[in-house]
């Protein structure tokens, strides 16, 4: 069951919601996402029968909440499906176009179809279903970063002496990147909405990791010779999460 909220509906009726099975859970979770709304999470033991009481038990709170995440998604956000994004870290402010399906085609059973080039991103299909669209939009997003993130990664690597083993581009809810015991570095492809120099001290972060695997004073000596403003880049990086479309936050 999927909520479908745009901004300028009214509150929605709460019978519609999305359902997320969690190995970790330990009790039911409501929370409100943009555009694409409630969003339960229950353990695994809980029966999903309950779901709807316990909706109508805590509707006040839940309405609240659709409230507050109103008033407070910029409005370059509150547009759905977007017309654009803006991916500050390679200065390209990005046109969306959608196209229907070929013709002689049955539009219900059409996967979309996508691709982003030159700042311009087509997409094919119909955009009726949102969390298909989110699907197609970040598997976008993440071939651009991979092309962006490949040769920043590779050129540092040989500037600073440093070796890793893969990058890996994903769409981490809390992290920009981490890098594991083998060397291996993962960047958030949603790095791409936020300011350049930001981007390059997170790639610069997880190198500094291939050599120092903790938060030292060693490693924060070396990072510093790599990235002289280290230490406020990373203050900064926390505020630069509102420059991040919040219903990517949706995407599985």
């Amino acid at each position: 069951m999927q909520l479908e909220m745009a901004f300028d509906e009214a509150l929605p009726q709460l019978t519609e919601y999305t359902v997320k099975v969690s190995k970790r859970a330990r009790s039911v979770n409501f929370r409100v996402r943009p555009l694409t709304g409630l969003e339960v999470t229950v353990p695994r033991w809980f029966p999903k029968r309950d779901i709807p009481a316990l909706i109508t038990e805590h509707s006040e709170w839940i309405k609240d909440q659709f409230d507050k995440v109103n008033s407070s998604t910029p409005p370059e956000f509150r547009e759905w499906p977007p017309r654009s994004l803006n991916l500050r870290a390679i200065h390209s402010l990005v046109k969306i176009d959608y196209l229907p399906p070929p013709d002689n085609t049955d539009t219900a059973c059409h996967s979309l179809q996508g691709s982003l080039s030159d700042g311009h991103m087509v997409i094919r299909g119909s955009s009726a279903n949102r969390e298909a669209l989110l699907r197609l939009i970040s598997t976008l997003l993440k071939k651009q970063a991979k092309h962006t993130f490949a040769p920043l990664l590779s050129a540092y690597a040989a500037q600073h002496g440093l070796s890793y083993s893969r990058l890996t581009v994903r769409g981490q809810k809390t992290l920009w990147g981490s890098c594991s015991a083998t060397a291996g570095i993962s960047l958030n492809y949603k790095l791409l909405f936020i300011p350049e120099p930001l981007m390059h001290y997170v790639i610069l972060h997880e190198l500094t990791h291939t050599r120092h695997m903790n938060h030292s004073a060693r490693f924060w000596k070396l990072l510093t010779r790599f990235d002289p403003d280290a230490i406020a880049h990373d203050r900064e990086l926390d505020a630069a999460a509102v420059l991040v479309p919040p219903w990517l936050e949706a995407v599985p």
